[in-house]
């Protein structure tokens, strides 16, 4: 049997008539009815009992259709309920490989904010393709991006479960017949065809050929926010990161030919994160300031210089939480192990430089703590 709790909240929305569409759909025939129940039949020779009506017993023969579905189609009990549940939505997976299906939690966290920025990003793309993004969001993408939605992954490796909602009114029927119009479901298209565009344009980019493909790729969805987005997904940890792997289905309750998945390899990372700073449109040396907690403090000895990880937001820039590691005198030292201990929110700003397969801090200018600023003049390049 299912999960009691989904299959209680399927069939407080699920109709008999749209089970029946979906079976349609699926390549199921029917055999037989009357007004209680019909009869399906699968390619494979199984039956499914269907109920026709919403009787006392609705739920529990809603129950074991999803079981004679599942088992018939080859598939997760509940992965039949999550299609019947969101019809209105494409199913969006994001897999990294990982062998204990688990991801140290600040990696799990830097990994769904990077799936985040990569579905505004692709938002913001659907309708105004831009080299980057900063500033307000237009109330078009703010109300797309209310009705996403995050479900519990799957086992196996690490997969992160988006429902990207298609462009229809609230309870407006989608027609059944024939494929979907393109403009249904503009941002999930836009998120396979960017990624695809910036893995193609990062691959000619490290055998030699022009930036300019950064900006002939614009129009196909790939921005600053999209790129910054594929390097995080992936770990920009050099031991820790892999090739991430990305696929949509679409909803059975509008079907269309399929688009093929995209894998992000993990070497593509720094070429993304250099694409990501390139389309910023910065030049090659520039001020940036992160605003956050200080999350790691290292140092070899007990004294002098060490390094100090920030994890937090950069002013301007319209994604999640960055990580910025740099170097700091023994003096900010301590401030910043002080930080540390207090969770104490600082302002770092440093100089940095554009540079193939990272953002290199040349030097930090200031690091600001409860409203003290501290100033440095170390060079760190």
């Amino acid at each position: 049997m299912t999960d009691v709790r989904l299959v209680t909240h399927l069939a407080n929305q699920l109709e008999p008539a749209d089970l029946r569409d979906y079976l349609r759909l699926a390549g199921w025939s029917p055999e037989r009815a009357d007004d209680r129940r019909s009869v399906w039949l699968h390619r494979s020779g199984a039956q499914v009992f269907v109920p026709g009506q919403r009787l006392s017993d609705y739920e529990q023969l809603l129950d074991l259709a999803v079981v004679g579905i599942a088992r018939a189609e080859e598939r997760d009990a509940d992965d039949v309920v999550s299609d019947l549940t969101w019809r209105q939505y494409d199913k969006f997976y994001v897999r990294r490989p990982s062998p204990s299906s688990s991801l140290p939690l600040e990696e799990a966290i830097g990994f769904h904010e990077a799936l985040g920025d990569l579905i505004v990003s692709a938002a913001r793309a659907s309708w105004e393709p831009r080299p980057s993004y900063r500033g307000p969001r237009p109330g078009r993408v703010i109300s797309y991006l209310e009705r996403v939605r995050l479900i519990p992954s799957v086992p196996g490796s690490f997969v992160a479960r988006a429902l990207l909602p298609l462009n229809t009114l609230e309870g407006t029927p989608l027609p059944l017949v024939g494929p979907a119009e393109p403009a249904v479901r503009d941002v999930s298209t836009t998120i396979l065809r960017a990624t695809g565009a910036a893995v193609e344009s990062a691959r000619a980019i490290a055998l030699g050929s022009s930036n300019s493909l950064w900006d002939d790729a614009v129009q196909e969805g790939v921005s600053a926010n999209l790129c910054d987005a594929l390097a995080r997904l992936s770990g920009r940890d050099a031991e820790a990161s892999s090739q991430v792997d990305l696929r949509i289905d679409w909803t059975w309750a509008a079907p269309d030919d399929p688009m093929s998945p995209v894998s992000v390899p993990a070497g593509l990372a720094p070429i993304l994160d250099y694409g990501s700073d390139y389309l910023r449109g910065g030049p090659e040396e520039h001020t940036i300031r992160i605003t956050g907690l200080v999350t790691h403090l290292h140092r070899e000895k007990g004294t002098g210089p060490g390094e100090i990880t920030v994890r937090g937001y950069i002013e301007q820039w319209d994604a999640g939480s960055r990580a910025l590691r740099v170097e700091l005198d023994e003096g900010t030292y301590r401030q910043a192990i002080s930080a540390h201990e207090a969770g104490t929110t600082v302002r770092l700003t440093a100089q940095v430089r554009r540079a193939m397969g990272r953002v290199e801090v040349v030097h930090v200018v200031d690091l600001d703590l409860l409203g003290l600023a501290i100033p440095t003049v170390q060079d760190t390049s």
